[in-house]
């Protein structure tokens, strides 16, 4: 069969261009429906007339429906954006890259997934569709789950399959709050997850970062000291990856404090610790929950990050040797890629 399809994109190379091309109008409608199909041409940067006759063509198919209010995927739209991940990766060649940076990194799993997060915003939420995916699969009988927060793992909890039968699982949130938008914290995240998979979920209602008097005390407190330890002896992880400066930012550090983690050479953040490029820790705050030196204990530890911005983040935090299986995509595995291949 690969013999036959080598074959046939000699004989027609533009195959790849339109497949990719639809896969991504199919994506951005299940982003953004219902959507019009002007702003649906100004989110993917490309001519009104030339989505409006991919569109037809999509109609014609029964992929997409458009009613008065705005473009929609039809349940069939659904299933072949499901469906057609592998086929567009392994047109584009990045089962290939999947395989290459799964030797160069040493990973269980590498899973990437078409485009850029930095340039396109349903990318984000494929990569939350591949984790969840992932993350089922995981999954036994009396698992404990850790969740971080942030938008990415939004989008997982978001594009989880809702499952019908109770399942004996526990979801719990990696760490505390970050005083930032409620619905990307990890207790939410946590929740939402537990609800899509008809599991379990604890929350722990505490700020993600406070002074080492108040974490003492605070891990001190029989409930949340309870739940830290279930969060830390978890079975699986999943979290995120961030820039260090965003982070920091994030974090409210000061400007001066910021300054001096980049004259150190930080590049990434996981769990409040400051990395550099190597992986080598810079700085840590203290935070309430999971921590870097936890992830030798956790049997499955998923990093799910993407975005060419973020690449050397991402590198970061696998050059730890802590992390099983890296869920990204096109625009940061090229250039992970590049900078282990100099």
């Amino acid at each position: 069969m690969e013999k036959e399809w080598d074959l046939l994109l000699k004989l027609t190379p533009e195959l790849t261009e339109v497949a990719e091309k639809r896969y991504k109008i199919l994506a951005n409608i299940s982003y953004y429906q219902p959507v019009g199909r002007r702003i649906l041409s100004e989110h993917m940067n490309i001519k009104e007339r030339e989505l409006r006759n991919e569109i037809k063509i999509l109609k014609e198919k029964q992929l997409v429906s458009v009613e008065n209010y705005g473009m929609i995927l039809t349940d069939l739209g659904n299933s072949v954006l499901q469906d057609s991940r592998e086929f567009v990766k392994n047109l584009s060649g990045i089962v290939e890259m999947e395989k290459n940076l799964q030797k160069l990194l040493g990973l269980q799993q590498v899973i990437i997934v078409p485009g850029d997060a930095n340039k396109d915003e349903t990318v984000k939420q494929e990569m939350g569709a591949v984790a969840a995916k992932t993350l089922w699969k995981l999954l036994s009988s009396g698992d404990v789950v850790s969740v971080a927060g942030g938008t990415t793992l939004a989008e997982l909890a978001k594009m989880a399959p809702q499952k019908s039968k109770s399942q004996d699982i526990t979801i719990l949130p990696a760490r505390g709050g970050l005083g930032e938008r409620v619905e990307i914290q990890a207790n939410t995240v946590a929740a939402k997850l537990a609800d899509k998979f008809n599991g379990n979920y604890r929350m722990l209602h505490v700020p993600d970062e406070v002074g080492k008097d108040s974490l003492d005390m605070l891990l001190k407190e029989p409930k949340i000291k309870e739940i830290v330890t279930k969060i830390k002896n978890a079975d699986i992880l999943v979290h995120g990856i961030g820039v260090a400066e965003e982070m920091a930012e994030r974090r409210g550090l000061s400007r001066e404090r910021i300054e001096r983690l980049l004259n150190q050479g930080v590049v990434g953040e996981a769990f409040g610790f400051y990395l550099d490029r190597y992986g080598r820790l810079v700085e840590k705050v203290n935070t309430v929950g999971i921590s870097l030196y936890d992830l030798e204990n956790i049997d499955n530890v998923m990093a799910v990050s993407g975005g060419n911005k973020k690449a050397v983040a991402i590198l970061a935090m696998l050059e730890t040797g802590l992390c099983d299986i890296l869920v990204t995509d096109e625009g940061a595995a090229e250039k992970i890629q590049a900078i282990m291949n100099t």
